[in-house]
């Protein structure tokens, strides 16, 4: 197995961002999640209730600040978040640092709503929910609900075959999975048309304000999202709050009782975390390890849009996307090891109507998640990927051999 590659979200609920290595701190990839936009109660705005939030592309500067940037709207440079702090609705973090004004403007006019845009200043003050594996100690950015999310290329490619199927069955008609090849009513008819409707998302007439019978419903209620994983009040791909994921067929939480994170709390600026040298590899039943030749990772199968009867693996908001492994055998992981740096699986990931939403033309549909539910459900949920808390510092890089028991 090897690592196929990673990517970050700046904003959260943004546009993803593939990087060929990134640092691993406490709290997660470096760069990714600490910015967020909330309403003025200070309650998170998410990409499942805000669709146009996946069209910002929001760049870090090098002073701090971060660049903004959508269909309809002009640039915005914000500078260094550096003013008051304001409360939050975040599980395990009370407060956050409030941008200036000029974002919280840009922010009200992209979704049509008061929108104020807020800075993880240390994310050492969110501690991951415990009803989500968190232990004691351990930390995290503004992702639900852990540091890291791992999905494997050979179980997103199973999941493209059983999306196929579902079209087949239906006389060859092209699914809600092929918004990324330009179904002809979806980014075509709207032009966009998050930037031509008075709320964007929310008033396409093709699906984004039909939920009461689309994707929330769905035609059989297989996924049954209604109230629940499409409902969740805490965005990108959470468990709904309270209950634990559980193994196939277990009854025991899928946690370990693993070592808190060696090496000590880090600066928040000023350099990355060094690698912990000389780490031995995982025993027992480990998995194969295979690297790319040469490190080099062919990109053609990780996340392009566009190509017909391939989905996004955007839509599931990954951190690190691994090549080479069995299919769903992650289910059955409780550590991973990418490159030098050990993981400790926290939870299994149950997914929400995030996934049902095209990255590139924002357009809501049905799937993945109805297809999904009918091969991937239990406990009441619906499964796909890992969550990851690190278990020391270090760097990562595409190409990296991963190993997992």
């Amino acid at each position: 197995m090897f690592l196929d590659q990673i990517m970050i979200y700046p904003l959260k609920s943004g546009k993803s961002r593939s990087l060929a290595e990134a640092v691993i701190h406490p709290w997660g990839l470096e760069g990714d999640r600490r910015w967020a936009v909330v309403d003025e109660r200070g309650d998170n705005l998410w990409l499942g209730e805000f669709p146009r939030l996946a069209s910002v592309a929001a760049d870090p500067t090098p002073d701090g600040g971060l660049r903004l940037a959508a269909r309809g709207m002009e640039q915005l440079i914000v500078p260094p978040a550096t003013g008051a702090t304001t409360p939050v609705g975040f599980t395990g973090l009370d407060r956050a640092v409030l941008a200036d004004g000029s974002a919280h403007a840009w922010f009200t006019e992209l979704l049509g709503r008061p929108a104020r845009l807020v800075w993880l200043d240390d994310p050492r003050r969110r501690s991951i929910d415990p009803a989500h594996g968190g232990l004691p100690g351990e930390v995290v950015s503004f992702a639900w609900d852990a540091p890291l999310l791992l999905i494997s290329e050979s179980s997103a490619r199973v999941l493209d075959e059983w999306l196929a199927e579902e079209a087949a069955k239906h006389g060859g008609e092209v699914a809600d999975h092929h918004g990324e090849a330009a179904t002809d009513h979806g980014d075509a008819a709207t032009d966009h048309g998050e930037a031509a409707t008075d709320h964007g998302d929310a008033a396409t007439d093709h699906g984004d304000a039909a939920t009461d019978q689309g994707d929330a419903a769905t035609d059989q209620g297989e996924v049954a999202i209604d109230q629940g994983e499409a409902a969740t009040d805490h965005g990108e791909d959470t468990p709904v709050r309270g209950e634990s994921a559980l193994v196939r067929g277990g009854s025991a939480p899928l946690r370990a009782g693993s070592p808190p994170l060696r090496g000590g709390p880090e600066p928040l600026r000023g350099g990355s975390a060094p690698l912990r040298g000389g780490s031995a590899p995982l025993r027992g039943e480990e998995m194969s390890v295979v690297r790319g030749q040469g490190g080099s990772v062919s990109r053609g199968s990780v996340s392009q849009v566009g190509v017909p009867g391939r989905l996004s693996r955007v839509r599931f908001r990954p951190s690190v996307i691994i090549e080479g492994a069995e299919a769903f055998a992650e289910d059955r992981w409780s550590e991973v090891r990418i490159g030098t740096v050990p993981f400790r699986v926290s939870e299994l990931c149950d997914r929400c109507a995030v996934t049902t939403i095209d990255p590139e033309t924002q357009v809501k549909g049905k799937e993945p998640l109805r297809t999904l539910a009918r091969h991937r459900k239990w406990d009441g949920k619906t499964w796909f990927g890992i969550r990851l808390v690190p278990l020391e510092l270090g760097r990562i890089r595409v190409g990296d051999p991963v190993s997992a028991r």
